[in-house]
Order: structure tokens, then sequence, then C-alpha cells
């Protein structure tokens, strides 16, 4: 039985990831690839004779699970053909674009991603405020976007996962039962050489931003451009900054933009809404045009399909002899710093979001932490660092989709510009175990 239910674990991976492969490499929909995903997983438990009624359970908790990220999406799938409407991206790109000429435009976005997140705790708010000033001014100085999305993400995450207002970071210390006020400060020093590397890669991959002052000076004449267009960033920002949870911030920008949108040039329609904010100026179409709602289905059927895996491999319990062999094998203060952060990224792959990684890691590997005298603050940074840190750039990644939405930019583009996420991986599967080994020994003796 216990044969059977390794080999279901093994098949239902490979099965998952072969998928995804022949979705990226083909270009079908990735809800498709995820939702075959669950096919093994559904075989085991027919086998097995597991009462539907159990399986029908777990499916429901789980969609309910990421009820509030349907319905964030879909503001956000609502905020940017009205953050065009209202006007606010037309002040926003007016107001802020020529304070972007002092610094490479790839190193600004990196860091001032970094600072909002750390202040906010949420990398879809700090995005939702700064990507569309920056993908404009890219767009205005003919810089690649990827490069400058790739500069977004790696900035937003940092906060999304080390900030002490990040849900992302409390969620890890609290499954690997640590305390916050250690772990961050944790999470923080570990990230000192994939930030210094990433900001001084961040600073030679592009320009100064160049922006001819005339277009926006036509922009503001055309559009009649007001100061007080920009309330719905304004009251986004804000709300975050005093902790509103995110789905009422975003929600109440909507509304704001909304009602601006009744005073400002152009139809407000369900057309708009559904397919995008189109300028009535042709002239400055590439610059203002947005995404509406119909690029968000897409998207939502990611999350569904992704629910619906969740809640399979929940029921059947095919992660938990997948794990077991790698504790197994987790016989010193080394192996264990090294497969907690390779559990956390391959979990991160297969449940596609951060969630369920940090339950399942921290869950199954804080008894050998406790079993070897291990800092449990060491298991909490490494999944934050391993698992939580790659999210926004794993293309079936709820958070990868996310960035997508808001960017018009595709994961498998934008992912090898970021460089934060992937030199934080990377210094957590190599230095930073070396460097817990010393610490822990140290703090022993």
């Amino acid at each position: 039985m216990k044969d059977k239910k390794f080999i279901f674990s093994i098949i239902t991976v490979l099965f998952l990831m072969f998928l995804i492969v022949l979705s990226i490499t083909f270009d079908f929909p990735i809800f498709v690839a995820i939702s075959g995903g669950s096919i093994p997983g559904l075989m085991y438990l027919f086998l097995n004779k597991t009462p539907l009624k159990k399986l029908s359970r777990e499916i429901k908790l789980s969609f309910k699970s990421v009820s509030k990220i349907f319905v964030l999406l879909i503001l956000i799938g609502l905020y940017l053909p009205l953050l065009g409407k209202s006007q606010a991206l037309h002040a926003l790109i007016y107001t802020f674009t020529p304070l972007l000429e002092n610094f490479p435009l790839t190193f600004s976005a990196f860091i001032s991603t970094l600072v909002l997140s750390m202040l906010l705790g949420t990398a879809v708010g700090t995005l939702s405020i700064l990507s569309p000033l920056f993908i404009s001014t890219a767009i205005l100085s003919s810089i690649p976007l990827p490069m400058v999305v790739g500069a977004l993400v790696s900035g937003a995450y940092f906060g999304d996962r080390s900030s002490y207002l990040s849900t992302s970071a409390h969620l890890s210390a609290a499954v690997s039962e640590s305390n916050i006020l250690k772990t961050v400060p944790r999470m923080l020093k570990d990230s000192i050489f994939p930030f210094v590397l990433s900001g001084i890669l961040f600073f030679f991959i592009t320009p100064v931003p160049k922006v001819d002052s005339e277009i926006l000076l036509n922009m503001k004449s055309v559009f009649d451009i007001k100061i007080w267009m920009l309330l719905p960033v304004f009251i986004l920002l804000l709300m975050i900054v005093f902790k509103v949870p995110v789905l009422k911030a975003i929600g109440t920008a909507v509304i704001s933009a909304l009602i601006i949108s009744f005073f400002t040039k152009g139809k407000l329609d369900l057309n708009l809404l559904l397919y995008g904010y189109k300028s009535p100026v042709e002239e400055y179409a590439y610059l203002l045009n947005t995404n509406g709602f119909i690029n968000m289905i897409s998207v939502l059927m990611v999350i569904a399909s992704s629910a619906l895996l969740n809640g399979v491999l929940k029921v059947s319990g095919l992660i938990k002899p997948l794990i077991n062999p790698v504790l197994n094998r987790s016989k010193s203060i080394l192996s264990i710093i090294i497969n907690t952060a390779l559990t956390s990224a391959v979990l991160t792959i297969i449940t596609c979001n951060q969630t369920l990684t940090a339950i399942i890691t921290g869950d199954n590997f804080k008894e050998i932490y406790d079993e070897y005298n291990i800092d449990k603050v060491f298991l909490a940074s490494t999944i934050g660092n391993a698992g939580i840190g790659i999210v926004g750039i794993i293309p079936w990644n709820v958070n990868g989709l996310i960035v997508t939405a808001l960017t018009g930019v595709s994961t498998t583009v934008y992912f090898k510009w970021s460089y934060f996420p992937i030199l934080l991986f990377i210094y957590a599967i190599t230095i930073q175990p070396h460097i817990y080994k010393r610490i822990i020994k140290n703090t022993k003796n």
C-alpha cells in the first residue's frame, strides 16, 4: 500500500511537470495542464474507494481558501481600465516620470518597489501602485519592458517575504513555531548579498531614461490633466499604509476611479471594463492603453485549477510520501537546511501558491529541527528565502500570474531579469546552509 502511494506520488509530480512543459512549449492554456495534473491523484482516490463526499468537501475548502484571490483579481481587472478612464494613469505619468530621470530605470524600479513593499508588506499592492508608472516610462524611453518588470518583481517580492507587515513572513514564522521578531531580521541578513549584487546588475543593464518633455506637455493639454486625478492611486497607497486589507484598499480605489471616470473624456461602458481602456487620441495609445477584465479570465481559471489540484493532493496525501525520504536523508545540520530549501522550492512549484509551501514544509520539518536542537528561526527563514522568495517568477504560480496581469509581460519572458529572487534562491541552497551551520554550532558551544 505504501509502495503504491509512493509510486502515485512520483507519477503525480512527473505528470504535472510534463503537462506544464507541454503547455509552455505548445502555448496551450496553463490551467488545462494544472487540471490534468489532478488525474493521477483522482485515480488513486478512486482505486482506494475514497468517499466522494470527502473529496468534494476538501475541494470546496480549497476553493474557499482562494476566494479572496479571486475577488482580488476581479478588482485588478476593473482597476486597470478605470485607472486609464479616470486619467489617474495620465496624471501619474505626467507628474512622476520626470523624477525617474536621475538613475537607470531598472535600478529605480528595484529600489522603489523594495522600499514600498517593506512599508506595505504586499507585492500586489506595491505593483498595483508603481508598475503603471515604470512601464509607461520604459515605453517612453524605449527601454525593454521585461527588464523593468524583472526589476519591479525583484523589489516587490523583497518586502513581500521579509517585511514585518508581510502575511507570508508571519505565516512562515507561525507554522515553524518561530518568533517573527527574530525571523524577519534573519531574512534581512540573508538578503544582503543577493540585494547588493542585484542592485549592481540593475544599475548597469539599462540607461538613465530620457523622456521627451514635449510628449508630457502635449499630453497634459490634450487630456486636461489635473492633480486631483491621482486620487485613486493616493487612496490605494494611504489605505495600505494604514494597514487596510488589500481587498478593501483596491476596492475603494476602483470606486473612486469609477466616480472620476464620469467626468473624463471617452465612453464609460461595459466594453471598456471588459477589454480595457483605449486612448481616444491614437497618438497616445501605445502609452495609455490597458488590459481589461477579459485578460483576467485565464488567470482565474488557473487559480480554480490550482484549487482543484490542492484539494486532490490534500485528500490523497500524495505529498507526504515524497517528503518522508527527504526527511530520512536529513542527517546533519547542513543536509537539513539544504533539504528544507529544496523542499520549499519544489512545493512552491507543485502547489502553485506560497501558503501550502509554508504549511507543508513547516509542519514536516519542525520536528527534525527540534531533534537536532536547531533554532526554528532558521526553518522559517529558509522557507521564506527558498520557497516564498521565488513565487513571483513561476509562470503558473498565482503571484506570477498576477504580475503578468498587472504588467502585460509574461513570466516566461521577465523571469530571467528578476535577479533578486534568482540570486536569493541560489544563495539559499549554496551559501546560506554553511552560514547557518556555523551560527548553530557557535550557539551550541
